[in-house]
């Protein structure tokens, strides 16, 4: 039946199945660091929505008394309405997700909000995720994204 029993011809099979076995780690790292992405950027959108309809309020009333709008946003009200959302954890410049075993999952910088338009509540919020790239269990580097979510409330009168 086999000619050859030395067992040569599985070297090749079997650097195959290891080069295809990276290759999904790799993808399925990939795929978990952008799901992580996505969701912090939807978490953070939701949150600063939020607060945009809550300073809307604000700024109708000042209209409609005959003020400028021109008061500053009280960041560390988003600050903490993102880190209860979010499930953060402040720490200096930085919020943390911890993981069940205590290791971040990832952080975000603190994000800075800024008006962009005139006349109406455009806001951005900007920070910077940060997520550990492990493979086989140790830490490879750590990835930044900057991110940048905006919102905004117009008055319809």
């Amino acid at each position: 039946m086999l000619k050859n029993k030395r067992g040569e011809g599985y070297i090749q099979a079997c650097v195959m199945i290891l080069i295809l076995c990276m290759l999904i780690a790799v993808c399925l790292t990939f795929v978990s660091t952008v799901n992580t992405i996505r969701v912090v950027e939807r978490n953070t959108r939701i949150v600063l929505d939020s607060f945009v309809m809550e300073n809307s309020i604000l700024i109708y009333d000042s209209i409609k008394n005959g003020n400028d709008f021109t008061e500053a946003v009280d960041i560390s009200a988003y600050h903490s309405q993102l880190a209860y959302y979010n499930g953060l954890t402040n720490a200096g410049i930085y919020m943390y997700h911890f993981c069940e075993d205590g290791s971040w999952d990832y952080r975000i910088s603190r994000p800075t909000l800024s008006m962009t338009e005139t006349n109406s509540l455009k806001i951005a919020a900007k920070y910077r995720i940060v997520i550990p790239i492990y493979f086989a269990g140790k830490k490879i580097s750590n990835v930044t994204i900057p991110m940048t979510v905006e919102t905004k409330w117009t008055d319809k009168f």
